[in-house]
């Protein structure tokens, strides 16, 4: 039996991208998908809308012939380029001379002389996701009940990306008229409405009966067989934007607000879209109403709950750049739906955990990322981009107060799958907060609490139930990472952090060099005993030899010894504590190498793909350097791994580094 898929849409991106990927998962069924594009005038039985405030949206006014009722946002070249792609199996319809089409009804009578007879028809919504095994499993019923002329099914309807209601009867599931969603088509079937779906058939006696109403399978059957499919109405901005002024429905972009500041509360749906508390309380003047309205706190309704708390892993997922993706495959058993990493340390840590995410992105496609870090890191994130939920904070504020504290944790879900602690070295913030989190596991290293009271740190490890060995302590952190993806069972695939700017990246002088290249310069750390005492004179020896361009980064705050100012030339940039970490960003990718001590930016530089040379001591020598492509410039010591609590009146290590060794070693990078 061949299975007939129509979706009907305008401006429907992400959603047909993603239907595009479910139905090229579809193996082993005979399938066609059938899409009708462009903006239904509000007459005949889509009339409604105009009745409830609705109009069409400028872009499919008359202005322009030829793109009057269109998509605009990329759908049309999508389904043009899909066409290409898998040929007949995808069938495009557009109205003539691209003017609106005269309802939505008209939307679907036009593929009906298209359909096989004894086909399955599907209703397929772009914003409504099934699973292949679903397709297959319905199918099988279809052929072995021939009897069967429809089916009906509840769905996990979607407020935002994160929270849906799955209740049976109330708003999403009302189960008088929703969802009916798949027919057995016979020819001759026509089309009653779209606004509710009728498709008719004449029976005996030249009557005409709903053929969603002859033999269906109803909700409470389907269900039990777990045939309930993901509808994602009211998620995406734009969308709601669209629905706003097509539908007439009022407030959609003010309830998703209240929806992302939720946190762990589930409110009433009907509380934060008025069109919700319409349909569930009602309208009419009528004493059933008055009694609704009288006892509405008691009455039942749809909770916007905690999707992956309710046990739905939702199909779209969408990160902290904008971008949405689909996992269509079933989730494996123990695998997350969801995960908390909390992290309160500084850059350079924060760069080198990214080929951590990387790996955990890769291997768990379902799992919905969080991660708690401080605000002054965060850019990093949203630079590299792959996690879902990004739940910053102050670092300072967080130590001080309880109070902030609770005002943070309010904001966030309070359940996740997993709760990891990443950072090798522990401190008090991120287990205070972890501490307040429930989750099915909390995973961390058996790390160090440097600067931690005994009494303290007692108290800390109890929060983690799991920890990870570590065999020595001053391994790289990329190897910790490993064996922290060993613990959880999974592949210890990990590669030197990568950050791309996109079209932001690139050398400012075009790929070309020149006689003078542009050199990034930091010499501060927060750590005053890693910082090296001799810069004045690599300074120096490099402007004779180079003439280069100087740019000065690093912290608000962090000094410039004297005798280096001396030596600087005028025209030098100093930006010192002046950048986001975004702007730090540009400049080193414009630069034609960094140069400076262990510290965040030569992590980030690293990260960026830039020639780097870093001026390493021995206090933690392995642990953070060297890696990827760095060029290290040390002096051997036998007390190397010291943790910079120093034999000597000062860190010999660094300060007999011989400057010409620097100069070298920057020369070099240079030419390679």
């Amino acid at each position: 039996m061949r299975s007939e898929f129509f979706t009907i849409v305008y401006n429907g991106q992400p959603w047909i991208r993603g239907q595009a990927e479910f139905l090229r998962q579809l193996e082993g069924v005979d399938w066609r998908w059938h899409v009708v594009e462009g903006l239904a005038e509000h007459v005949k039985d889509t009339a409604w809308c105009r009745e409830a405030g609705g109009r069409l949206p400028e872009s499919g006014k008359k202005t322009e012939p030829g793109k009057r009722s269109l998509s605009t946002d990329g759908t049309k070249e999508f389904l043009d380029g899909l066409k290409k792609e898998l040929g007949e199996k995808v069938l495009i319809y557009r109205p003539p001379g691209a003017e609106p089409w005269q309802g939505k009804k008209a939307m679907i009578d036009c593929f009906l002389p298209q359909l096989e007879d004894g086909c399955l028809l599907w209703q397929l919504d772009v914003d409504e996701f099934w699973k292949s095994n679903q397709v297959r499993q319905i199918l099988a019923e279809f052929e072995k009940r021939p009897e069967r002329t429809a089916g009906w099914f509840d769905c996990d309807y979607f407020f935002g990306w994160d929270r849906c209601s799955s209740r049976p009867g109330v708003f999403g599931n009302f189960r008088g008229y929703e969802w009916l969603r798949v027919w057995r088509y016979q020819k001759g079937d026509s089309w009653g409405s779209h606004e509710p779906p009728a498709l008719m058939r004449e029976v005996e006696g030249g009557k005409r009966e709903n053929v969603g109403r002859l033999h269906p399978m109803l909700q409470k059957e389907t269900r039990a067989r777990g045939w309930k499919f993901q509808h994602y109405a009211l998620t995406d901005r734009a969308q709601m934007e669209f629905k706003e002024i097509y539908y007439g429905h009022r407030g959609l972009i003010a309830g998703l607000d209240e929806v992302e500041k939720a946190g762990r509360n589930e409110p009433l749906a009907r509380t934060l879209f008025p069109h919700i508390r319409d349909k569930e309380i009602g309208v009419a003047r009528t004493l059933r109403t008055f009694w609704k309205k009288a006892t509405e706190a008691f009455q039942p309704g749809a909770r916007a709950e905690d999707a992956r708390k309710a046990g739905t892993v939702p199909v779209a997922q969408m990160d902290i750049r904008g971008e949405a993706r689909f996992a269509f495959d079933e989730i494996q058993a123990g695998q997350p739906a969801s995960i908390l990493m909390i992290r309160a340390d500084r850059i350079g840590d924060q760069i080198l955990f990214l080929p951590f995410l990387a790996s955990l992105r890769k291997q768990m496609p379902f799992a919905q990322i969080h991660l708690a870090v401080p605000e002054d890191v965060a850019p990093i994130y949203r630079l590299w981009g792959e996690v879902d939920r990004l739940h910053t904070f102050q670092r300072d504020e967080g130590h001080r107060g309880a109070g902030y504290r609770n005002k943070l944790l309010e904001r966030m879900p309070g359940h996740f799958d997993w709760v990891i602690l990443p950072a090798f070295n522990g401190e008090k913030l991120s287990y205070k907060l972890a501490s307040r989190m429930e989750a099915k596991r909390k995973v961390g290293f058996a790390g160090e609490f440097r600067g931690v009271k005994a009494r303290h740190r007692s108290s800390y490890e109890k929060i983690v139930g799991e920890k990870v060995p570590v065999p020595n302590p001053d391994i790289h952190e990329l190897e910790k990472y490993r064996l922290l993806l060993r613990h959880l069972g999974l592949k210890p695939e990990i590669d030197p952090p990568k950050i791309s700017l996109g079209g932001g990246g690139g050398s400012h002088r075009g790929g070309q060099k020149k006689s003078n290249p542009r050199i990034i310069l930091t010499v501060g750390t927060v750590n005053p005993i890693k910082e090296y005492p001799r810069w004045a004179e690599v300074v120096t020896s490099l402007s004779e030899k180079l003439n280069p361009e100087w740019v000065l980064v690093g912290g608000k705050g962090e000094k410039v010894p004297q005798d280096l100012r001396l030596v600087l030339p005028a025209e030098v940039r100093d930006l010192r504590g002046q950048t986001t970490l975004e702007e730090l960003a540009q400049e080193i990718t414009q630069a034609d190498i960094f140069l400076g001590v262990d510290t965040g930016p030569a992590h980030l530089a690293l990260a960026l793909g830039k020639p780097t040379v870093v001026v390493l001591g021995g206090g933690d020598y392995g642990r953070f350097f060297p890696y990827g492509k760095a060029r290290v410039v040390m002096r051997p010591m036998d007390c190397f791994q010291c943790h910079w609590e120093c034999r000597y009146d000062r860190a010999l290590c660094l300060d007999e580094i011989p400057p010409l060794e620097i100069v070298k070693a920057v020369e070099e990078a240079l030419k390679s």
